[in-house]
């Protein structure tokens, strides 16, 4: 089968965008079908100039496509609509195939929304290779499992769903060339992930070393059960392409790297060996629970090379965090954090408010130990119903998501209207306003904010910044740092000396962060950026 790969755009814009995260899961599926010996053509919209209609009409009129496949995380329902709209007009018709947790967490809604051909749930490697082999015996789907579709009478048609790949090694590595992986290396900047800066050239390297996670928190989805690589296997890969792409970081992409202690001080001694081998100062991150971090825990990871470490802290109440199911305690998290702080690591983590137990008293534990405690060095932002969650289940039934399409397409991610649903149990209206306005004045009184000594283009929305840490005081220059808009940008960074983090600020931002209430601000940002976003669609 000759098959159109589509990766979709991940940012509100017609120009070059290289500010992403590699889709690894794309490119998984590519390998898959490789392997299976189709021919596979990619098109990776976020590296070309143009709208996504066009750009997918000229990759159709170059060569005939019996399917055209594409996916995405969840925030990127428009952009797929636009795919699938390009497709249906194109004289070719090619069958279009949609997968990824946007479709695989809520199945229904999205199948009759995008109304693909056919959507792939779950993990798809084995499931689209099955369908690509029966679409080409001119057999019937019906028979493959992993599947959602609409029959001839516009009946949803959901066939078993299919165990997902229990030996991870057993799969083909990800297909880097095919979706310009290399373009994205090359265009890389200083703050292409602004919480992880450590170089002015970053070339991250994407790895997943395992798939699921082993525990079961109300806010999240992942319907797979927890399985994970072998230690030999992952080295075999990064041995292999850290010096073809000449690769300075790794990003790793797993949930929970220290799910198995043994499996992490395995993947630590390997590091370290790797990098002693390769000769090269190999820099990653990843991302743990804190229900077993100590302080040799720490000491392995950063001898082995990490210089940052993402945590889910959540809440201080043990109330809260016992209705979330997470297994973890506030010990746990005031451990993880001293320890991470004082090596040195750059700490990511947030904790969110708005679970359904949360109430003023326990949002006050959690803030009152952020205040006292975290120097701005933890996020903090409201529980978000994601499609596929318990919460999100639960949302539905109480009537607080009235229309699931609507809320997905409009109202889901970080936009301001999803960062404030009320889900609690007893709250009430007022005082869950008041709880977001604690939240702002804590946020504005303890982030770091600065503004830069000095500002020089270079090229493009590329700058040279220099800046006065505010923690450790220390002169810091940002070479090849993206500003998008200059007279309007807050950008969260981390200084390269201490790895603490602060917001750098516009003069624009900054007095409108000083002077004018949070509803009017959002109300001024959101014109300003429609705004750019109109000019830059008009290229």
């Amino acid at each position: 089968m000759k098959v159109l790969l589509v990766v979709p755009r991940y940012a509100n814009t017609r120009s070059p965008d290289y500010g992403y995260l590699f889709p690894l899961g794309l490119a998984y599926i590519s390998s898959a079908m490789k392997a299976a010996g189709h021919q596979v053509t990619c098109i990776n919209l976020n590296h070309y100039q143009g709208p996504t209609a066009g750009l997918v009409k000229r990759a159709l009129d170059e060569s005939a496509f019996d399917v055209l496949c594409s996916g995405h995380l969840g925030f990127g329902v428009e952009a797929l609509q636009q795919i699938v709209e390009a497709a249906r007009r194109h004289p070719s018709h090619p069958r279009v195939v949609l997968g990824g947790i946007i479709v695989t967490s809520a199945p229904e809604t999205m199948i009759r929304y995008l109304r693909p051909d056919v959507a792939v749930l779950g993990e798809g490697e084995e499931t689209v290779v099955e369908l690509l082999a029966t679409l080409e015996k001119g057999g019937a789907i019906s028979g493959v499992r992993g599947l959602g579709y609409l029959d001839d009478r516009g009946r949803l048609v959901l066939t078993p769903p299919r165990d997902p790949p229990a030996d991870l090694d057993a799969l083909p590595w990800p297909d880097f060339e095919g979706l310009g992986f290399r373009a994205l290396l090359d265009n890389s900047f200083c703050n292409v992930h602004p919480f992880y800066i450590f170089t002015d050239h970053p070339r991250f390297y994407p790895l997943i070393g395992s798939r699921g996670c082993p525990f079961g928190c109300t806010f999240c989805y992942h319907p797979e059960r927890y399985r994970a690589r072998s230690i030999p296997d992952i080295m075999r890969e990064l041995r292999e392409n850290v010096p073809r792409y000449d690769v300075n970081a790794i990003f790793l992409y797993d949930d929970l790297l220290n799910a198995s202690r043994p499996r992490l001080e395995e993947f630590c001694r390997e590091m370290i060996r790797l990098r002693e081998e390769l000769e090269r100062n190999l820099r990653w991150l990843c991302q743990l629970s804190v229900m077993n971090v100590d302080r040799e825990m720490i000491r392995m990871l950063k001898e082995a090379g990490c210089y940052a470490v993402g945590y889910g802290f959540e809440s201080m109440s043990r109330r809260v965090l016992k209705s979330m199911h997470k297994h973890i305690s506030p010990e746990a998290i005031q451990r993880a954090f001293t320890l991470t702080v004082a090596a040195g690591l750059i700490l990511h983590a947030n904790f969110i408010f708005g679970d359904p137990a949360e109430t003023i008293e326990t949002a006050e534990t959690t803030l009152d130990f952020w205040e006292r405690t975290c120097q701005g060095q933890v996020f903090l932002g409201f529980v978000q119903p994601f499609p596929g969650s318990e919460i999100y289940r639960r949302c539905l039934e109480r009537g607080i998501i009235s229309d699931a399409l609507t809320f997905i397409r409009r109202g889901m991610g970080f936009k301001y209207s999803a960062n404030y649903i009320n889900m609690t149990d007893t709250m009430t209206k007022a005082q869950f306003q008041a709880l977001r306005r604690r939240l702002i004045r804590s946020q504005m009184r303890y982030y770091r904010f600065v503004r830069p000594t000095s500002l020089r283009r270079t090229q493009g929305n590329l700058y040279e910044v220099a800046l006065r840490c505010p923690f450790c005081e220390r002169e810091i220059l940002y070479r090849n740092f993206l500003i998008p808009h200059r007279l309007n940008y807050s950008i969260w960074m981390n200084c390269t000396f201490c790895n603490r983090r602060f917001n750098l600020l516009s003069l624009f931002r900054l007095m409108m962060n000083r002077f004018l209430p949070p509803r009017l601000r959002f109300a001024l940002e959101s014109l300003y950026n429609w705004g750019v976003i109109r000019r830059k669609n008009k290229v």
